[in-house]
């Protein structure tokens, strides 16, 4: 029987294609191998582990080299989001010569054509003779297909380098929305690279000359249960969280996180807001990242908060990982509300999968400027596509926040028509298939080996 390798390094990647139908696909026919980073490996192994799929856990941490081709990556993209978070860090720190060490080189050839050969042939030339991380894991298992699910990572750059030395077929993966215009350029070009929607196919082929022909778009596997009726009512989920009172409308926070704010105090000055509704506020705090959030006084509503992540003993919230109780109640939470407010979060998207509006918060707690606000993100190409369809409803100030959740709660079917051709631009198709499309994929990759 033939074995596939599939990394697992990022924390969302359990979520977006372990978790899914595929990983059952896939044993049905081969053995798989997970690789996931050392410290993960025993919730790994409790979570995800069989007969047909063993985990193996990868303790290699960042060297040098990989930070310098990671930062050659990122000056051969020549994105509108890269030159935003370039200059935003210069605003914090301050450092001249780290702004143009980042911004110069894509005006100066490092995005062209060229520019892209000479950084894949340096990749190639360093990893691909000279990577140890996994050459006895490869020699041990001998994998027929490796299946790289977030291309842009170091580990899976390695990962690729050793596969392509051996003349393993190879297949990519694009793991978000937003990674091809903020995450660099693809360094290592798989046989086949994956992608969710004809969106990204495009980036790929003009931001980072990808052949078109060896693209696949399957549409984002997590997104299939969206098409489904939660097996659980309104009013039971609404006890589950405690709530008092399950005829009051519901309101669904997701809060931006510390990590895009300095000094965040936007996320308490927005709860505090709705926390003057009468309504059930359900607060679902991020899986990776920190919110400093205060009790509130004299609320209106009943505030409850969801504490989402599966966290690791020493290690940065950055690595926790989206469990399938997190993901599973994220489902239901955006199935039984009413409105959603969040920022530049893909909640809007399993939102609008759902048929509910969001409303974005666009503005700062106090004046800031531009480079150090919240309005910067919505400016990266990738929330440019949404915002240009209108399918979500954009808050430029606090009364024009609580006046769009008050819209949307007296009419669920305000905004209707623009989120459903928002949706249908990042989806690809919804019809519960992107899972299969996928596992046909990688089964047929096997088969033509």
């Amino acid at each position: 029987m033939k074995t596939i390798f599939i990394s697992s390094f990022h924390g969302v990647v359990a979520r977006n294609i372990l978790m899914t139908p595929v990983l059952k696909t896939l044993q049905e026919q081969t053995r798989v191998v997970i690789l996931s980073p050392a410290f993960k490996k025993e919730y790994f192994s409790k979570v995800f582990a069989s007969p047909k799929i063993e985990i193996m856990g990868i303790g290699h941490k960042l060297t040098r080299v990989d930070l310098f081709f990671r930062s050659w990556a990122l000056a051969a993209s020549k994105t509108r989001g890269l030159y935003i978070k370039h200059r935003s860090k210069f605003f914090q720190d301050g450092n001249l010569f780290s702004f143009l060490a980042a911004v110069l080189p894509p005006r100066f050839g490092a995005a062209s054509r060229f520019g892209f050969w000479l950084l894949r042939l340096g990749n190639r030339l360093f990893f691909g003779k000279r990577n140890g991380v996994f050459s006895d894991l490869f020699d041990k298992e001998q994998p027929a297909l490796v299946f790289a699910t977030d291309i842009q990572n170091e580990l899976d750059v390695r990962l690729l380098e050793e596969a392509k030395r051996r003349d393993i077929k190879t297949i990519g993966m694009i793991r978000s929305w937003d990674n091809l215009s903020t995450k660099g350029a693809i360094r290592v070009q798989p046989d086949i690279l994956i992608v969710n929607n004809e969106i990204i196919k495009k980036e790929a082929v003009n931001w980072n000359f990808i052949e078109e022909n060896k693209i696949k778009v399957v549409g984002i596997p997590h997104h299939d249960r969206y098409q489904q009726t939660p097996p659980i009512l309104r009013a039971e989920f609404l006890k589950n969280f405690g709530f008092e009172n399950p005829n009051r409308r519901l309101i669904l926070f997701a809060p931006i996180g510390n990590r895009y704010i300095r000094r965040n105090t936007l996320d308490q000055k927005v709860l505090e807001n709705l926390s003057q509704f009468d309504a059930n506020v359900l607060v679902r705090l991020p899986p990776g990242d920190r919110v400093d959030l205060k009790e509130i006084k004299n609320s209106k509503a009943q505030i409850v908060f969801d504490k989402t992540g599966v966290n690791f003993e020493g290690e940065d919230t950055k690595s926790n990982e989206i469990g399938e109780q997190d993901d599973r109640g994220l489902w239901y939470s955006v199935y039984f509300t009413d409105v959603i407010v969040t920022g530049q979060s893909t909640v809007a998207l399993d939102a609008a999968l759902c048929d509910k509006g969001s409303v974005i918060i666009n503005f700062d707690a106090e004046p800031r400027p531009y480079w150090d606000s919240i309005r910067r993100y919505y400016d990266y190409e990738y929330y440019q596509n949404i915002v240009k369809t209108s399918g979500v409803t954009m808050a430029k100030s606090l009364p024009d926040l609580i006046s769009s959740v008050k819209k949307y709660l007296a009419d669920s079917s305000y905004n209707a028509a623009p989120r459903r051709q928002m949706i249908l631009g990042q989806e690809y198709k919804i019809d519960g298939r992107s899972s299969e499309r996928l596992a046909v994929v990688l089964l047929e990759a096997l088969v033509n080996l």
